[in-house]
């Protein structure tokens, strides 16, 4: 399957890099090549993460980060990546 990131991704990706990079360039690398990293395993295993909170979605835990996404035809697509004691939003 196909892995689509939607612009609020992608947005997503580089705040938290930018945040991280602040406090410790080293750490922002280390966690974004995990989030990508674990974002790229969703090609071949889309159902790993758990059903969403919002109806239609799916959640892959990347400490302290949740990856929500959507399982379409023949894609994953990436709605978001939300800290995980960010306030959750109703819909994406």
């Amino acid at each position: 399957m196909n892995v689509r990131w939607t612009q609020d991704a992608l947005r997503d990706l580089e705040s938290i890099c930018s945040f991280v990079f602040g406090d410790n360039p080293e750490a922002a690398t280390v966690q974004v090549r995990k989030i990508y990293e674990s974002i790229q395993a969703l090609g071949k295993h889309a159902y790993i993460g758990r059903k969403g909170r919002v109806a239609g979605t799916r959640e892959l835990a990347v400490p302290p980060y949740v990856v929500i996404y959507r399982i379409r035809r023949a894609a994953v697509e990436i709605g978001s990546i939300l800290h995980s004691a960010r306030r959750w939003p109703n819909s994406l």
